[in-house]
C-alpha cells in the first residue's frame, strides 16, 4: 500500500478544522457573535473563559460549524487588589496591572485576591480548599 492510500485512509471520516482569528462582538448564554472572515456570525462556545467584547478570539470551524475556543492572548484568571475607586478595581496579575469593573456584590479591599472572568472581577478567590482548614 502506498503512502497516499495510507494517508487517505487515515483522514477518512475525520473532522475538518479551519482555524481563523475573529473579534468578539457579543456573548450570551446561547453563544457568541463574532466578526470573522469578513462577516458577522453566531458561534458556539468551546471555552471556559469568557472573552470580553472586542477581544481577539480564536474561531475554529469544525465541519463548518464555528466555535470560539479561546482569546488569542492569555488572560489572567485572578488578581490581587491594589486599589479601589469609582466602581473600578486595580489588580496585579501575572500579566501586569489591570483596572477593571467588579461585581456589585463585592467590597474589594487591598490585598484581596479576586477571580477574574475576562476583564471583570466577579468574586473573591478562596484561600483554602473547600471543607479544609488553612495551614498556619
Amino acid at each position: 500500500m502506498d503512502q497516499e492510500t495510507l494517508l487517505a485512509r487515515a483522514l477518512a471520516n475525520k473532522s475538518t478544522v479551519t482555524p481563523l482569528v475573529g473579534t468578539l462582538v457579543a456573548a450570551s448564554a446561547a453563544g457568541f457573535i463574532v466578526d470573522v472572515g469578513g462577516g458577522r456570525i453566531p458561534a458556539r462556545c468551546a471555552t471556559s473563559h469568557t472573552p470580553a467584547v472586542n477581544d481577539s478570539v480564536n474561531v475554529w470551524f469544525i465541519d463548518g460549524t464555528p466555535y470560539v475556543v479561546a482569546p488569542t492572548t492569555p488572560q489572567a484568571d485572578q488578581g490581587t487588589v491594589v486599589s479601589v475607586g469609582s466602581g473600578l478595581v486595580t489588580v496585579t496579575t501575572q500579566f501586569g496591572d489591570l483596572t477593571i469593573p467588579y461585581s456589585a456584590a463585592l467590597t474589594p479591599v487591598a490585598g484581596q485576591v479576586l477571580h477574574l472572568t475576562g476583564k471583570y472581577a466577579d468574586s473573591v478567590k478562596s484561600t483554602s480548599p473547600a471543607g479544609g482548614v488553612a495551614i498556619k
